[in-house]
């Protein structure tokens, strides 16, 4: 898909003031015309190095206590949740099947590159910028890709959860994600301690709100 379809869910503010650190709340006019300025210089000097890219889907699931389960025909992933988290799904659905949305998204590897480039040739400034946008358009298309799932279910809200937070404590449950997805066709692979390669990529799981 075109970055540019990403702009519209970019949050400008946490850009701005907490990753580049440019803007401070209530900044004048003129400031956050400069941030704008930037932002759409960056954005420029860059266009060849996004690659934004989407595998996502919706599954059946459902509680097997302790833990939430995925089917896809005979294949099934098994993601452990927090106890507050599993009691809030079987109260709503019990023992029943319900719908759950599973997406990978990655910005790719060739702003990840440009990023130890300019490591590499002291511009530290622009790695900077480089990197605070990187991890906002990385966010941005999860939103994305969270609407787009929440269409074809037919939910008006959702929620999504990613492996490693509170709702979903297990880091190591990355790997039942990628069982479901298989995101190495989107150039995306796990390491050893589950972190996501290339930097600027994001999973999750989602659940009608």
């Amino acid at each position: 898909m075109a970055t540019r379809a990403l702009l519209p869910l970019l949050d400008r503010e946490a850009l701005f003031v907490r990753r580049w650190q440019m803007l401070k709340p209530g900044a004048s006019a003129k400031a956050r015309q400069e941030a704008e300025l930037t932002l759409k210089r960056l954005l420029a000097r860059t266009r060849d190095q996004w690659q934004p890219e989407i595998v996502s889907g919706l599954f059946p699931a459902k509680i097997a206590v302790p833990r939430l389960t995925i089917r896809v025909g005979r294949r099934r992933a098994v993601l452990n949740v927090s106890a507050g988290f599993r009691q809030r799904l079987k109260q709503r659905w019990g023992l029943q099947r319900f719908l759950v949305g599973v997406q990978v998204v990655t910005m790719g590897s060739n702003v990840v590159k440009e990023a130890h480039r300019l490591a590499k040739t002291g511009n530290i400034h622009e790695q900077f910028l480089l990197h605070g946008l990187a991890a906002e358009l990385t966010e941005a298309l999860a939103v994305y890709s969270q609407r787009q799932i929440a269409k074809l279910a037919g939910w008006k809200e959702s929620r999504r959860y990613s492996p490693g937070y509170p709702v979903l404590p297990e880091l190591a449950d990355q790997r039942a994600i990628f069982r479901l997805l298989n995101p190495k066709r989107i150039g995306v692979r796990l390491t050893r301690s589950f972190q996501m390669v290339p930097e600027y990529s994001t999973s999750a799981i989602l659940i009608e709100k």
